[in-house]
């Protein structure tokens, strides 16, 4: 697989995890070290972190339906750089309404022994709202192949 493939790979399982509501699993694309910044928030650094913000960040949650598109991608060596368009649709338990949530993922991404991890993932939101409308919540899916 080519390194920008491996990358493309590693934002397709960050977004699979949190459709998955999976916050371990979402933080395990981190390095050790690794740096999320979102909404001009402060750094949360270091995976343990990570995947403590994005637990709390989940957990409240019915459903997450994250599309990540137009990745541009340069790689230098054991670095790379990377761009996402962000389309994020929430569903909050007890709740009728959608959020939204459109914008810009911005990354470093380091190549580790486990391969291609975000090293600094920041999020620039371009625009944040509610949305109305009759709609019907489906249980949630059990995977026929959950190892993916």
């Amino acid at each position: 697989m080519s390194d920008v493939d491996a990358i493309n790979a590693l934002a397709a399982r960050y977004s699979d995890a949190a459709a998955r509501l999976d916050g371990v699993a979402a933080a395990a694309v981190y390095a050790e070290d690794g740096v999320l910044m979102a909404f001009s928030g402060p750094e949360i650094v270091g995976r343990p972190a990570i995947e403590q913000a994005l637990k709390l960040t989940l957990e409240p949650l019915d459903f997450l339906s994250q599309q990540c598109t137009g990745g541009m991608i340069t790689v230098d060596g054991d670095r790379a750089l990377a761009r996402w368009n962000v389309q994020e649709w929430t569903r909050k338990t007890g709740e009728e309404l959608l959020s939204c949530c459109f914008g810009m993922y911005e990354d470093e991404v380091v190549r580790t022994a486990a391969g291609w991890r975000f090293s600094r993932r920041r999020f620039h939101p371009f625009y944040r709202g509610r949305v109305e409308g009759q709609s019907r919540l489906y249980e949630r899916p059990v995977y026929e192949h959950p190892e993916l």
